[in-house]
């Protein structure tokens, strides 16, 4: 018996709703490991979890258009829970030190 392998996909988020997900969570949820997830510039409020192998970056890879700031200011903006994970492209403010 042989196991489809299937192509890394690329899921897209907006936070004005003009693409797959509003939400870089919610694009991660959805994410197939080794998939790559493009944010598009704008503001998130949001605690990220990313617990799969993916690529998270911003469309252009110019942090000073895309800002994550956390929702609950007492946790990470970004939580890395997995190996082989690439963040790139972001301004992270308000974070736990």
């Amino acid at each position: 018996m042989f196991a489809d392998i299937g192509a890394a996909s690329t899921l897209y988020v907006d936070d004005d709703g003009n693409q797959n997900y509003t939400t870089i969570q919610e694009a991660i949820d959805n994410a197939t490991p080794g998939d790559t997830i493009i944010v598009s510039p704008g503001v998130y409020i949001e605690n990220v979890d990313v617990y799969k192998e993916v690529i998270l970056m911003s469309e252009g890879g110019e942090p000073a258009d895309t800002f994550v700031y956390p929702d609950d200011p007492d946790y990470d903006v970004f939580y890395v829970d997995s190996d082989n994970v690439t963040v790139g492209g972001f301004t992270i403010r308000g974070a736990v030190s």
